[in-house]
């Protein structure tokens, strides 16, 4: 990572939305707020990245279609994950206005590339990232305060990008325990296709960012304690 930002130290004039492209991870808002901040902005693009299904990259195509942004924004299927840090080390910022989150890799690497990040503050992006340099997070569901704050980051720019430090897992767990002991018992006290599906759903996410975590792991850790990790069989290299 830190070789892709000492090769690529010009940022160009796009934005980057790297997340799944769903409701969820909020890239309608992406769309809508990257229509208005063009307003402002005639030259800017938009690069979404992480679109693995043919079928959805065609929706948003015809999505972008729709709202007269198609020759703004550039919709990219499967890329390695260098070409990805490639695209954020060199964008002006990222939208990152998810819903439902933990962790969040994309926040972490894009803090490691030097891109700014505007996103919503909900619980867990507020956890970890609430006081970082480098990160703006307005109320959810507020499209125009995160317009407001993508024009001015890319009017100004910012002074300084923090990388931030990598705690505990603990509190994590935490949260992913709550979450997901809130929707047992709710299924104990009245059974609710609602609270299946809640439940469902954090299973799903936790054992993504646990996947992902592992998968990372050396990007996060210094080098003494990765090392410290392999050699007790914790993980492998």
């Amino acid at each position: 990572m830190q070789e892709v930002r000492r090769r690529y130290r010009e940022q160009k004039g796009f934005i980057v939305f790297d997340g799944r492209p769903d409701a969820t991870r909020g890239v309608v808002e992406v769309l809508t707020a990257f229509k208005l901040i063009s307003r402002y902005f005639n030259g800017v693009k938009l690069i979404i990245t992480g679109v693995h299904d043919a079928r959805i990259a065609l929706e948003l195509k015809m999505l972008c279609k729709r709202m007269c942004v198609e020759d703004k924004v550039l919709v990219l299927g499967f890329i390695p994950r260098e070409k990805r840090f490639e695209i954020a080390v060199r964008a002006k910022l990222m939208l990152y206005p998810s819903h439902v989150d933990a962790f969040s890799y994309a926040f972490l690497e894009s803090l490691h590339l030097g891109t700014v990040v505007v996103g919503y503050r909900i619980p867990a992006l507020e956890m970890y990232y609430g006081n970082v340099s480098g990160v703006e997070l307005v109320e959810e569901g507020d499209v125009e305060a995160l317009v407001a704050k993508a024009v001015d980051i890319l009017e100004k720019g910012v002074e300084a990008i923090e990388v931030p430090r990598i705690r505990s897992w603990g509190r994590e767990i935490v949260f992913a325990l709550v979450s997901a002991t809130s929707a047992v018992l709710g299924l104990v006290k009245e059974f609710k296709e609602a609270n299946r599906d809640a439940l469902a759903m954090w299973c799903r996410e936790y054992a993504k960012k646990v996947e992902n975590y592992i998968d990372t792991l050396d990007l996060l850790l210094d080098d003494e304690v990765y090392e410290g990790l392999v050699e007790l069989g914790i993980i492998k290299k």
